[in-house]
């Protein structure tokens, strides 16, 4: 799934597996400033499904490297408290 998705700009770009282990559960890839895509993976219970299955979350910045940010959380807990994310 990754590989077809970094292929919307780069159409003969491989993207080795991790043999022999699987995917991380949370991961980035990034391309310099060109390009950039952000995953993680959920329990569904965790989304109010009564199902204990995997749900990707993905995130892909095709003008930039801002995927991984916007993704994962970069502020503390404490720095955010309060704010309103506009």
């Amino acid at each position: 799934m990754l590989e077809e998705i970094v292929r919307i700009c780069f159409p003969n770009e491989l993207i080795p597996g991790p043999y022999p282990y699987g995917w991380p559960d949370v991961g980035d890839l990034t391309a310099g400033d060109m390009f950039s895509i952000a995953w993680r993976c959920l329990d569904a219970q965790l989304c109010g499904v009564a199902q204990r299955r995997k749900r990707i979350f993905l995130l892909a910045d095709f003008a930039g490297p801002l995927a991984p940010q916007l993704l994962f959380d970069v502020f503390d807990e404490t720095e955010n408290s309060g704010k309103e994310v506009s």
